[in-house]
């Protein structure tokens, strides 16, 4: 919006006590994985919590770090409660003018990128949606995400061109401004020190 980030999810997470609760109440566990939260089923949280047990390139419990999604059968089998849920949390946002597009991201994006910078990579390619989606890829990538890697840039019409170049230009110039204060030494305030007697 005009150039700023406004985050329209929230990401479904086995971090957030809401899917904690959901999941727990649907048979299965929440744990953290070096780390990072993970769901899992029976078995794997009866294993999560065997402090004897160890991990072998042959085991077939998933830990899970996203809380709904469209596969992963194995954590659906109750249809009534599934461990993993298939319905997303869903709202709607009305369209402001200054919207110039949308950005569509799994979880290895979103896992290293913050929203601001997807969408400052997606305006250093205005107006082309393919570019700012594969820029904000190779960006995920390269900063050391782990995980799966998609981007969609939807672009809102060819009635924003315009503006997408304005709020382009004033946002690499705000950058520019940054990374320049950044750079430059901070003054500091010269203090005159009284002689002070700390033990009197």
């Amino acid at each position: 919006r005009g150039g700023a980030a406004v985050r329209l999810t929230q990401d479904h997470r086995p971090d957030r006590r809401d899917e904690q609760r959901r999941i727990k109440e649907a048979g299965g566990g929440v744990f953290q994985v070096s780390g990072i939260w993970r769901c899992t089923d029976a078995k794997g949280a009866a294993r999560a919590l065997d402090a004897k047990a160890s991990f072998t390139d042959h085991d077939s419990t998933l830990y899970l770090s996203c809380s709904r999604t469209l596969g992963d059968p194995a954590l659906k089998m109750n249809d009534d409660r599934p461990i993993l849920s298939n319905v997303p949390d869903t709202s709607r946002h009305a369209l402001q003018q200054d919207d110039l597009f949308v950005i569509l991201g799994c979880d290895g994006v979103w896992d290293v990128l913050t929203d601001q910078q997807a969408v400052d990579l997606a305006l250093e390619h205005w107006p082309d949606p393919s570019a700012a989606s594969a820029a904000i890829v190779r960006k995920a990538l390269s900063s050391g995400s782990g995980d799966n890697l998609t981007a969609q840039v939807v672009s809102f019409g060819e009635w924003k061109r315009e503006r997408g170049a304005e709020v382009a230009a004033q946002r690499a110039a705000a950058a520019e401004a940054e990374a320049r204060m950044v750079r430059e030494p901070s003054t500091r305030p010269k203090v005159e020190e009284d002689e002070v007697d700390m033990f009197a």
